[in-house]
């Protein structure tokens, strides 16, 4: 029983986060769905609730919009599959752990109770508890892997929405300026007569 126990408890490490990953990329799919720079002229920006399970595309987008839609499901896709990977893994190493190790702890057991009697049988416990010791190992050490793997996943495509949107919205400077790259200038909104608004 110890031996599931071990199992469930990284599986369900797993699944919780695997649960917070695909909230965060229903937020990137409601940050795409929602800005008017990533649809084509004439089409209006989603104006409902964020999703709670796999949008469908909206129509209308445009090239740089399409693109993170893209990639923000195939991020879905990766998610999910590597989830499913990772808890078939755990499983399948606590059902090889429980029958190879089970019977040789069984046969170990009869072998020194018969040979040496009671404190034989604490050392057999003893081993037990190592055999167990290193399942739970192999259990964190999928689970640490698929969360790793996935929190580096989330983040890329978080990091590509919010630098292509902040690029078209103008995140992080006054409204209405726009930030030239390698300029060294920032061009500012002027009225007619007032200059030419370039300021270092």
């Amino acid at each position: 029983m110890a031996r599931r126990r071990t199992g469930a408890v990284h599986i369900k490490r797993i699944q919780r986060h695997h649960k917070r990953h695909k909230k965060k990329l229903l937020t990137q799919f409601h940050r795409v769905r929602t800005h008017p720079s990533c649809y084509k002229p004439g089409y209006k920006p989603f104006k409902g609730k964020a999703p709670k399970s796999l949008p469908r595309q909206p129509k209308g987008l445009n090239k740089r919009g399409a693109g993170l839609w893209s990639s923000i499901k195939k991020g879905w896709h990766w998610l999910t599959g590597h989830v499913k990977k990772h808890t078939k893994d755990i499983r399948a190493e606590v059902a090889k752990h429980a029958k190879e190790v089970g019977k040789e702890l069984l046969d170990e057991g009869k072998k020194r109770a018969t040979a040496y009697g009671k404190a034989a049988l604490n050392k057999t416990a003893a081993w037990g508890k190592r055999q167990g010791a290193a399942l739970a190992a192999k259990g964190r050490a999928h689970a640490e892997h698929y969360i790793k793997k996935a929190d580096d996943k989330i983040n890329s495509i978080a990091s590509k929405v919010d630098s292509t949107v902040s690029r078209y919205t103008g995140e992080g400077t006054m409204p209405g300026t726009t930030l030239k790259k390698g300029s060294g200038y920032v061009m500012t909104r002027f009225k007619r007569g007032s200059g030419c608004g370039c300021r270092r």
